[in-house]
């Protein structure tokens, strides 16, 4: 048994001020992305695993908003420290398609988190991007990473798309189950039935009740 799809919400919890607007994101990728499961990866200097694969979404998003700047005590922005967790996971998950979702302000992309990231699509994932940007009190923005951000979900196979409408990565998301009816791999792993050849097998020792003893 394989699973077939998963999702993991990476967090930068690198700045507090960040961390509201990325919760709020989250917590729209998890109710709107349909039933599947979802894990959680938080990181600031390191990257630490929130929660493990759950379709428990309640719990899972009790948990987000619980999360302040203290939660993760190392200090630095370090993206390849998250996106290289989230590999063990999906190996170790053993996931057919995974979705992974960094929200994030763009903060501390380097070389290595675009190979991870390509490395992802590869392996049949997608890596997406939320941008969080930094606004100013009177609502313009002091300073945004959306190249970055943009670039990193171009290598991953992934959507570009700024918190604010997460709404939209969160459909794509959802729609990817039906999508995946069309790859004949996954048709093999989901619909190759073997029944009717073990009903002949069966059958037919059942013939042996059915000889006619000689007179």
């Amino acid at each position: 048994y394989r699973n077939m799809d998963g999702s993991i919400i990476i967090l930068d919890v690198s700045r507090e001020k960040i961390i509201r607007q990325a919760a709020a994101a989250a917590q729209t990728i998890i109710s709107q992305s349909g039933a599947r499961q979802f894990g959680l990866v938080l990181y600031a200097g390191d990257a630490y695993l929130a929660c493990p694969l759950t379709d428990d979404e309640a719990s899972i998003e009790s948990l987000i908003f619980a999360i302040d700047g203290r939660t993760v005590p190392d200090g630095g922005a370090n993206p390849d420290a998250a996106l290289s967790l989230v590999k063990q996971i999906l190996d170790k998950s053993q996931i057919f398609e995974g979705d992974i979702t960094l929200i994030s302000d763009g903060l501390g992309i380097t070389d290595r988190t675009h190979k991870l990231a390509k490395a992802f699509a590869i392996s049949g994932h997608r890596l997406h991007t939320l941008l969080i940007n930094e606004a100013a009190a009177d609502g313009s923005i002091l300073t945004s990473n959306r190249p970055a951000m943009a670039s990193l979900a171009h290598a991953g196979n992934g959507l570009a798309v700024n918190a604010s409408n997460a709404t939209d990565l969160a459909k794509e998301i959802s729609t990817r189950d039906i999508k995946h009816f069309s790859i004949s791999a996954r048709l093999g792993i989901e619909w190759k039935d073997y029944g009717r050849f073990l009903l002949l097998i069966a059958a037919i020792p059942l013939l042996l009740f059915f000889r006619s003893e000689a007179l």
